[in-house]
């Protein structure tokens, strides 16, 4: 499993870098949150590949969790954006701003349980306050109306 992060994490960094290539010779505003979202992919790949050779420290699963928390909603942004830059995906930017300094916020303020940071596993947001793990679904509420949004604008003129 080790070998799966550490791969992940390289294959994450590369398609970061060249996200990154492309936006520096051909800009638009969607390549912005793409590379914020494959950015945190890799650090979260790796703060998994280091937990599972060191285990997890407090500062290291709490930025685990905030990353991952907040890459579907970039990655919807930039997909809003690619298909079409108007005021709603100007707003929904804003929103996910918004939401994301929120919760870095009440993730930074909380306490983990030491007991499960020592288990050197996988173990997703049970380490936090059930308070604060209730958060993340609020970052991902648009997702339904956002896929009937995507395709009728794939289809109209």
């Amino acid at each position: 499993m080790v070998y799966l992060w550490f791969l992940t994490t390289f294959i994450a960094l590369v398609l970061t870098i060249m996200l990154v290539n492309k936006a520096s010779r051909h800009f638009s505003w969607h390549y912005i949150p793409w590379i914020l979202a494959f950015s945190f992919f890799s650090f979260s790949a790796f703060a998994s590949w280091t937990a599972h050779l060191t285990g997890w420290t407090p500062w290291l699963y709490k930025g685990w969790y905030v990353v991952g928390a907040v890459l579907v909603a970039l990655m919807g942004l930039g997909q809003m954006l690619f298909l079409k830059l108007n005021k709603s995906a100007l707003l929904f930017s804003v929103y996910i701003g918004l939401c994301f300094i929120w919760f870095v916020w009440s993730i930074l303020s909380s306490p983990v349980d030491h007991q499960l940071l020592a288990t050197q596993a996988e173990i997703g947001g049970a380490a936090l306050p059930a308070e604060v793990r209730l958060f993340s679904p609020l970052n991902h509420p648009w997702q339904p109306g956002f896929n009937r949004w995507s395709l009728v604008q794939r289809h109209s003129p």
